[in-house]
């Protein structure tokens, strides 16, 4: 779904509920004492944040046309096996992460504030082989994924992953059932700005029907 098509479907969900008449919305915004603004540039301000947490928080089955698989980036190894790959900024999600020696993927990172980073600073309690773990992390304005851990050779060296795919943030969703949920979250989203509790409500229970078809939450 283009982002122009997600604008429109956000329109018309905030029609669904009550005539969303943009001079009733513009009399609301002054009334609480906010600039006037277009509804449109309220959803363009919205919606990346929308797509984002939609990202965030559906299943990868949900999101498989905004899937990338890469096969250009590699990770320099250090000669304590730890590698660092530097990756697009516009990178949102991992989706899987593998190399040759890896007995299995991952699917998921880590950040620098977690638990579970702590632990890879500690070669003893670091991930390895068997059991892989990428954190996510920014260095010089650059964001890597650390990978721990990798065969050590004595020196360092660069490797290319095995497996390399994720979702990388664009403006749009390609998957529509993926857009249909950002939509719902930016109408959401809209109406709380407005201070339309009654719609907000609505789209939320909406919303939660949807996650529970979907298998997400039960």
């Amino acid at each position: 779904m283009t982002r122009s098509d997600m604008v429109q479907r956000v329109l018309v969900k905030l029609e669904e509920l009550s005539p969303y008449n943009q001079d009733t919305a513009f009399t609301a915004d002054a009334q609480m004492g906010n600039v006037i603004k277009p509804v449109r540039s309220y959803i363009d301000a919205t919606l990346d944040e929308a797509i984002k947490e939609c990202v965030g928080m559906l299943p990868f089955r949900l999101m498989s046309d905004d899937i990338v698989n890469d096969n250009s980036l590699s990770a320099t190894v250090d000669e304590d096996g730890v590698g660092c790959i530097v990756v697009p900024k516009d990178i949102i999600r991992l989706v899987e992460l593998k190399f040759k020696d890896w007995e299995r993927s991952v699917v998921t990172t880590s950040d620098r504030s977690s638990q579970v980073y702590t632990l890879q600073q500690n070669r003893y309690t670091r991930g390895g082989l068997a059991k892989p773990v990428v954190v996510w992390s920014e260095d010089d304005g650059d964001d890597q994924w650390l990978c721990y851990s990798l065969p050590k050779k004595g020196s360092s060296y660069t490797e290319r992953p095995t497996k390399c795919s994720y979702i990388e943030f664009t403006g749009n969703l390609n998957t529509d059932t993926a857009a249909e949920y950002a939509v719902l979250l930016c109408a959401i989203k809209i109406h709380d700005i407005y201070g339309n509790a009654a719609q907000s409500k609505a789209l939320h229970d909406e919303l939660n029907q949807r996650l529970q078809i979907d298998g997400i939450q039960s």
